[in-house]
């Protein structure tokens, strides 16, 4: 069944109201009507089976009829603090595959090798939302403005984090216990030998990908999969409640 979505303040009790592009591709392009039934997600963990009462072209009215905590989410909490690409487009492909796979958090990160570019917040964002509706999720992933690694390092604390680096000697990323909550990534060239031992100063973790030099892009694609793929979120996630509960 096709995800839409509709952002908290749209839903109220048991009523759900689609607005904008999201009722005009209901009506327009899915041809839904009256009566028929759809799956709702308000983008942060909760996704809401509900019957369609009245259609029009920018506005759509639901009823829920149950709802689904943490509907298809991985049991783990992750954030990223990514290195900003060099190409920009290709930060576009990592929101948008981590997206897919369950990142919580996305951290574009500015560090010294870092080729600093206006960031694309909205345009993030957009890919962000397409990818959670695409994955039929239920969680939009949090989406930060750049970053210093500074700021990004004092922000973690307790949390278990890890920092990804190609000379790593320890074990490599899906080797860790406990699983790493948050993980940075470096930019084309990497951390510079400073940053990286700031970063284990503060508490993190080194670990590594295996002994290819992998993309940016690619990097974080295939952490964020090693540690959220490893489960089924259904049993991850069972429970389902209707209005009545």
């Amino acid at each position: 069944m096709e995800l839409y979505y509709a952002p908290p303040r749209q839903i109220s009790g048991d009523e759900i109201i689609l607005e904008g592009d999201e009722s005009a591709h209901l009506v327009r392009v899915m041809r839904k009507r009256s009566g028929e039934d759809i799956l709702v997600a308000d983008g942060t963990g909760m996704a809401y089976s509900a019957k369609i009462i009245a259609t029009e072209r920018r506005r759509t009215i639901c009823r829920i009829i149950a709802r689904h905590p943490q509907h298809n989410e991985p049991p783990h909490h992750l954030t990223l603090a990514v290195g900003l690409t060099k190409n920009p487009s290709r930060f576009d492909t990592l929101v948008e595959k981590t997206t897919e796979i369950g990142v919580a958090r996305i951290i574009p990160l500015l560090t010294q090798r870092t080729i600093r570019h206006a960031p694309r917040s909205e345009r993030w964002r957009a890919i962000a939302l397409a990818a959670m509706k695409q994955s039929g999720r239920s969680r939009l992933p949090e989406l930060d403005e750049p970053a210093s690694l500074i700021k990004v390092l004092s922000e973690f604390n307790n949390t278990t984090a890890a920092i990804l680096h190609e000379g790593a000697s320890g074990p490599s990323l899906n080797g860790l216990d406990p699983v790493p909550g948050f993980v940075l990534i470096g930019p084309e060239g990497g951390f510079t030998d400073e940053e990286l031992q700031e970063a284990l100063d503060r508490g993190c973790r080194m670990a590594s990908l295996g002994v290819r030099r992998l993309r940016t892009e690619t990097a974080a694609v295939a952490a964020a999969a090693l540690i959220l793929l490893g489960g089924s979120p259904a049993d991850s996630h069972p429970e389902t409640r209707r209005p009545e509960d």
